[in-house]
């Protein structure tokens, strides 16, 4: 017969050692998760949140030079790019709005009235001498059409010159009478197309320049000149040096 005898005392401490070790194993597979985690954080996902920041800056004009001191080689370049793109950018709309700057005080000095619409009739621009005569401003009048601003029949009747200048892909010179606080102004208005990169009409813009006052002296000399031409008497007009320039 075999008789096989174990010590039980010595088999439970080697089970204890086993079971030490797996879970000192298992400590030590975590850590390096977490190392390992942490390292591909540094390395890679800050780098990338940055990244992603970068972009959102560049959407919104914002510049913020960082470093990636600790990114990949790869990652860091991408980012410097991206930073210079930003920087480019930035830089490319600040000259924009100074020119834009410009442009709008040179429309607000300007006794006419200025304004810019699109193929719709919706106003783009105006500037400050429209905003005084008819009561709206550059922004709340974004969007809105004649309709919104005049009675319809005035509407109508800058409407019916919008089309002309945009079917017609071609200025037009008119005077046209609108109202205002004042009554019935006349207006000179010069009337043009603006041209998109396709050199297809995309807006109109229009400079209406106020003539009542011109209109109403002509009219006066008119008149004066009508009763002069109908006088009974002899009328002679001389220059200082005695020359004749009129004889009714």
């Amino acid at each position: 017969h075999l008789m096989l005898s174990f010590d039980v005392s010595s088999i439970q401490d080697k089970l204890a050692l086993l079971q030490r070790e797996i879970i000192y194993a298992f400590l030590i597979a975590s850590l390096v998760s977490v190392l390992l985690a942490f390292g591909i954080s540094v390395r890679v996902s800050a780098p990338l949140r940055q990244l992603a920041s970068t972009a959102t800056r560049i959407g919104s004009g914002g510049i913020k030079t960082e470093a990636y001191a600790y990114a990949p080689k790869e990652v860091a370049l991408l980012a410097s790019s991206m930073q210079k793109a930003d920087q480019t950018i930035v830089s490319d709309q600040l000259e924009i709005k100074k020119s834009n700057d410009l442009l709008q005080s040179i429309l607000d000095h300007t006794p006419a009235v200025i304004f810019i619409k699109d193929r719709d009739g919706k106003y783009l621009l105006i500037n400050q001498r429209f905003e005084q005569l008819f009561h709206i401003s550059n922004d709340n009048i974004q969007g809105k059409t004649d309709l919104e601003i005049f009675d319809d029949g005035v509407a109508a009747t800058l409407q019916g010159y919008d089309r002309q200048v945009i079917d017609g892909a071609e200025e037009l010179l008119i005077e046209e009478n609108i109202p205002d606080d004042r009554g019935l102004r006349r207006y000179l208005s010069l009337m043009f197309p603006l041209f998109d990169e396709e050199n297809q009409v995309k807006a109109v813009c229009g400079l209406a320049t106020d003539i009542t006052e011109e209109k109403e002296r002509s009219l006066q000399l008119a008149k004066l000149g009508a009763v002069v031409e109908q006088a009974d008497e002899l009328i002679v007009i001389t220059d200082s040096t005695g020359v004749i320039e009129y004889v009714n």
